[in-house]
Formats: C-alpha cells, sequence, structure tokens
C-alpha cells in the first residue's frame, strides 16, 4: 500500500458535508437540483476468487443532484479490517421510476481511496440501489456495493449490502 493522501482525504471530508441539503421540496414536480446525505451498515464479503471472509462496513456520505437525473457524492465508511474508505461518484437516478417519486433507484460507479494506519491504495467501487423516501424529506436506502481492489494477482472484492438512512 502506498502512503496516505490525507489532501485528497480531507477534500471527501468537505466534499461530503456540502453536499448535505439546506432544505427539501415539495414530492410532487420536485427539482432535483437538491442535496441528500445518508448513513448506512452493511454486511460485506471480501473474496478474491479462492478465500471469503464476512466483514462489516459502516459509514456516510453526501450528494448533490444535478439535472436529468444526474448526482455526484462523496461518502467516508470503515471496513472492520481497519480499513478507511473514501470515495468520490457520479450518480444516475431514474427520476421517473415512480409516480409517487417516493422510490428513486439509482446506479453508481467510481473512485475509491482505501487506507489502513499505514498505507493508501486507489481502488474503484462500482453500485446500484434504491431511496425509498418514507416522508419528503425522510427515507431509506437499500444498495449493493462492490468495492474493488486490483492490486493482487486476483482482484479483491469487498461486497456489500447496504442499509440505511436518508434526508435531504
Amino acid at each position: 500500500m502506498k502512503r496516505i493522501n490525507w489532501t485528497g482525504l480531507a477534500l471527501a471530508v468537505i466534499l461530503g458535508f456540502l453536499a448535505i441539503p439546506a432544505n427539501a421540496q415539495e414530492a410532487q414536480g420536485r427539482n432535483f437540483r437538491q442535496g441528500l446525505g445518508y448513513v448506512f451498515v452493511a454486511p460485506t464479503v471480501e473474496s478474491d476468487g479462492f478465500y471469503n471472509d464476512a466483514v462489516w462496513q459502516f459509514g456516510g456520505g453526501g450528494e448533490y443532484r444535478l439535472p436529468h437525473g444526474l448526482g455526484i457524492g462523496t461518502e467516508l465508511s470503515v471496513i472492520t479490517e481497519n480499513v478507511i474508505q473514501w470515495s468520490v461518484n457520479p450518480y444516475y437516478h431514474f427520476q421517473n421510476a415512480d409516480r409517487s417519486g417516493k422510490f428513486i433507484p439509482f446506479v453508481t460507479a467510481g473512485y475509491t481511496g482505501a487506507h489502513n494506519l499505514e498505507d493508501g491504495e486507489n481502488w474503484f467501487n462500482v453500485g446500484g440501489g434504491v431511496d425509498y423516501w418514507i416522508k419528503d424529506r425522510i427515507g431509506v436506502r437499500f444498495e449493493v456495493r462492490d468495492n474493488v481492489d486490483l492490486h493482487h494477482s486476483v482482484p479483491r472484492h469487498y461486497t456489500g449490502i447496504r442499509v440505511g438512512f436518508a434526508w435531504r
């Protein structure tokens, strides 16, 4: 692993806080130029094709929604193997998937910086899920996310099923 990129980590945390929304908009005719924040817990499988291990991932992040279903977000999380991850991702939200506006599916992929106490590596991630808005500003998020470490002879995957809360 390489040395920790503290500047990149600080930038990701700052961007995450900036993406947390200041206000919500009406449920009908919602303008998707708004932010959201979320926290999650994820039972996760670490696998390299030969060996599997069960770990946990905890974290949170923020996202700013752009026009046409697009968004940009960042998050910070911890895997129980003493790995800290931060990521920066574009998102695509399927805005018209549900007439009520309560179910909003999304897909994402992006950069992940993974760090332990001594070193850091550059990974990538892919995933998708759905936000279900219980009330206009409070929702739950379900997502499957795979963080991929290519720095081994066989790629190592950290695939988690995330359950969390979202707010806007």
